[in-house]
């Protein structure tokens, strides 16, 4: 998904000029990443470009859809926290918001660094990103 952009015409939109239609071409693009193997990222800007947007808008555009997915995790998460509440101790409560704050730096970390590569090198950079990330978590799953 990530090398299509590299032959489609290159557009100059900006976050004004995108439309509607826009918006949902690059929302199905997204949804695509619920097939094992696709990354909701790499999804999200390929379906901008199609569109016309400029990487750098593309990728901000990614990042910003990318916020409600992440809202409704933690929502999740700290409903079954509460729902929870009662067979937990305080000390196992205190372990999971500490995983939590570092879990969300670790995130913002990354997502710093997936932008830097991004914005400041060609789509390759960023392909080879995500296919090390995936492999690097594919063994993290098999060791553990």
């Amino acid at each position: 998904i990530i090398f299509l952009p590299r032959i489609i015409p290159r557009g100059n939109k900006d976050s004004i000029m995108m439309s509607p239609l826009d918006g949902w071409v690059t929302g199905l693009m997204g949804a695509l990443s619920i097939i094992p193997g696709l990354s909701r990222i790499p999804c999200l800007l390929t379906g901008g470009i199609i569109r016309g947007a400029d990487q750098n808008h593309a990728l901000e555009y990614a990042l910003e859809l990318s916020i409600p997915v992440l809202a409704v995790m933690i929502c999740f998460d700290f409903y079954f926290v509460v729902a929870s509440a009662i067979t937990i101790s305080t000390a196992e409560l205190l372990i999971w918001i500490l995983a939590g704050l570092i879990s969300f730096g670790s995130a913002y970390l990354g997502i710093l660094f997936v932008r830097h590569i991004a914005m400041k090198t060609d789509l390759h950079s960023f392909c080879y990103y995500s296919w090390g990330m995936a492999m690097f978590s594919l063994v993290l799953y098999l060791v553990v």
